[in-house]
């Protein structure tokens, strides 16, 4: 916004005109006499009523001549001089605009009449704030307050004050309460000309609303002060500079050390320090900073015992000496917050962590290896270590990993979970009760006395024991150790007991995870024994599923067939290896298979066609290779080619019947034979008979028995 400056300029050129010399005229303009012309001659100066050719008017009009070239060259020079103070004015305006506008201050003047000849924008809006007006140059500063009559008789009281000649210094409240109210530092100066008239007056402000309040608030609080500190749960104390003696310290001081005032005043300060280095530390921030604010330290009380406070240190004058004020804010509980908080976030991560090195694993002592560090590094204790029970006579447990700080701790545990002495600390009692066990208290925890001086030789102050779960038969432990006493909360047991249960959640995974790899591993050898039996054997092989289609086709089906497996895996079986005649009942056979009506268990003889179109002829075994459900998987064909033994039966067959003709024609022949040579025997014999009768020996001799005709006796022969 630009703002006009008619005061300023005006004063300015008058200041030009005053440094720049004045021609003068040589002779008074009034007293030339009145000159007039004629209107044939414009050139001619002419008196009234008379020619113009005496001497005396040539005189006078060579000096008016002589006189008007002399004004004319000083007017060239004031115009000069003007030109020239114009622009140092307008460089002055500039400056002044940069300087005003730049700044917070208010800057603002008034005319003799109180109207605005210049203000700079932060006036402008400050002005607008308290009135709601938007002001401009040439506006009465009446008007402008008219709304407001009691600011309005109090900047008329100033402002004519300087208008009088009077620099007006005054701290005041100006505005309406109601609307909007500050403080503010004002000056009024008066403004002169060149001549040192007053013409206006100046005002420079400056808003110190925010000082005021700060001192009001100081003023309170030096009031409120002595109170305060003797009543304040926060230690203060005010020790000497160089000297370090104390000045001062309140009760809160002295609870907080445990040291009375007669032990602190006129003294140099003790021991406060838990480690000596906090207070070079605290020293360093103030020579560097000249402060020191909210300096988390570890102090230590008159009996030893720690605590935590908040720092801080800054230089005053007390009893008119140089001091340092010391404030300190018992911060120990909020610490105990935050470990705790740490520690359940390390707990959390732990977790997290714990169940990735199960994931990625390798073996069983690397998780349980990854666990014990995770646990140290997430969580900061002290040391952590895993064992297993063992069934034997002595009930030991066997430690078998371990991360942190030991120093040979473990190897002279001699760890039992019998009922004796050894086997009431926590560990033990862990195992036989399947519940966590806890010691909290290292050093007076009467169960820990067997291993109490090699723990306090390690720094170990409280531990406690997760048992390792598989159903509820405990297998293992976990023993972790702090260095603090009392240092498991609530919520971090339970936290700790579920990375437990993960552990051995993931150490039965890890087992059972090795054991199906070596079942695995067990089956593929199986597997490719059978394989290979299968590939091997003389025997066809073919695995069809319940819709009849290959899966299974050993070599001997290549050989046999002269198909091979990648050309008839997933075809329908019958459709390519059957006659036609056998297709449809073996269909029937198949979705009787599927409805669970037919068992796919049999056996049976039928013919394959080759790829060649020849035959063979194959006798099966058939079962069912079900999952778990009962369903049928594949149904598994083992079959023997017979094709040249059946070639041999029916040839057998056909030699048979040949045989059989033969046989019986031999039978006839013999029969034939058989009878002549009986009726010839006979016919010996009558004669035998008859030359018996006769008295005469027999004739022929007989080479075989045979029986009697009843009512004879045989006959020697």
């Amino acid at each position: 916004m630009d703002y006009k400056h008619e005061n300023l300029k005006s004063d300015a050129l008058r200041v030009a005109n005053k440094d720049t010399p004045a021609t003068t005229i040589p002779f008074p303009v009034a007293s030339i006499p009145e000159i007039t012309r004629r209107d044939s001659d414009v050139n001619t100066p002419i008196g009234q009523n008379a020619p113009i050719c005496s001497d005396k008017v040539k005189q006078i009009f060579t000096e008016s001549k002589i006189g008007i070239e002399s004004y004319d060259a000083g007017q060239k020079q004031i115009e000069t001089a003007l030109r020239q103070s114009e622009t140092r004015l307008c460089r002055a305006t500039e400056l002044l605009e940069a300087v005003t506008e730049g700044t917070n201050v208010l800057i603002s003047a008034v005319d003799s009449e109180f109207r605005y000849t210049y203000f700079n924008d932060r006036h402008h809006r400050e002005l607008k704030r308290l009135t709601g007006k938007d002001t401009e140059i040439g506006m009465s500063l009446i008007d402008v307050l008219a709304d407001m009559p009691d600011q309005l008789k109090i900047a008329l009281e100033l402002w004519s004050r300087a208008l009088k000649g009077e620099t007006v210094i005054r701290t005041l409240e100006f505005g309406d309460p109601g609307r909007y109210r500050r403080f503010y530092n004002t000056r009024h100066t008066p403004i002169r000309d060149a001549d040192g008239v007053i013409v206006g007056a100046g005002e420079v402000t400056t808003d110190i609303t925010m000082l005021m309040q700060t001192q009001e608030a100081l003023r309170e609080s030096e009031e409120r002060f002595k109170v305060i500190a003797e009543t304040t749960p926060v230690g203060i104390g005010v020790v000497s500079v160089p000297e370090g003696k104390f000045l001062y310290v309140n009760a809160a001081y002295e609870k907080k050390y445990g040291f009375s005032k007669d032990e602190l005043l006129d003294k140099c300060t003790p021991g406060i320090y838990w480690d000596i280095k906090d207070r070079g530390r605290v020293l360093g921030i103030l020579k560097e900073q000249g402060i020191v604010s909210d300096c988390e330290v570890k102090f230590k009380r008159k009996d030893g015992t720690p605590f935590w406070g908040l720092a801080s240190v800054q230089p005053i004058t007390f009893g008119g000496k140089p001091a340092l004020l010391g404030i300190f804010v018992d911060i120990t509980e909020r610490k105990k917050t935050e470990e705790k908080l740490q520690r359940l976030n390390g707990t959390l991560a732990a977790l997290g962590r714990s169940s990735q090195a199960m994931m990625h694993a390798k073996s069983e002592p690397d998780y349980l290896k990854g666990v014990c560090r995770i646990i140290v590094e997430e969580c900061g204790y002290k040391m952590v270590w895993i064992g297993f029970v063992k069934n034997d006579e002595e009930k030991t447990i066997e430690p078998v990993v371990y991360a942190g700080f030991e120093q040979g701790y473990i190897e002279n545990l001699n760890l039992t979970w019998a009922d004796t002495e050894r086997g009431q600390g926590p560990t033990g009692t862990a195992i036989r009760t399947g519940k966590v066990s806890m010691c909290s208290n290292m050093l007076v925890d009467p169960a820990f006395a067997p291993w109490r001086d090699a723990a306090i030789r390690c720094g170990y102050a409280s531990s406690i024991v997760f048992p390792l779960m598989e159903e509820t038969k405990v297998f293992g432990v976990i023993n972790i150790y702090s260095e603090e006493v009392y240092p498991f909360s609530d919520e971090e047991v339970r936290l700790l007991s579920e990375l437990a249960d993960d552990l051995a959640h993931g150490i039965m995974a890890i087992r059972l995870r090795a054991a199906q790899a070596g079942s695995e591993e067990k089956l593929r050898r199986e597997r490719n024994f059978i394989n290979a039996v299968v590939q091997t054997t003389g025997g066809l092989i073919v695995g069809l599923n319940i819709e009849g289609r290959i899966q299974l086709f050993n070599r001997a089906c290549e050989k046999a067939t002269s198909y091979k497996l990648n050309e008839v895996k997933g075809r329908v079986f019958w459709d390519f290896l059957l006659l036609p005649e056998e297709k449809e009942p073996v269909k029937r056979v198949f979705k009787e298979i599927q409805e669970g009506s037919f068992s796919a268990d049999m056996e049976f003889e039928n013919y394959w066609v080759t790829r060649d179109g020849g035959r063979r002829f194959i006798r099966w075994a058939n079962s069912a290779l079900r999952d778990e459900n009962g369903d049928i998987q594949l149904v598994i064909g083992t079959g023997i080619d017979i094709t040249e033994r059946k070639n041999a039966e029916e040839e057998i067959l056909r030699t048979s019947d040949q045989l059989r003709q033969t046989n019986e024609d031999l039978e006839r022949f013999n029969r034939a034979m058989v009878d002549r040579e009986l009726r010839i025997i006979e016919l010996k014999k009558q004669i035998n008979e008859l030359c018996v009768r006769l008295g005469e020996s027999k004739p022929y001799s007989l080479n075989y028995e045979e029986p009697e005709p009843a009512g004879l006796q045989p006959e020697a022969s």
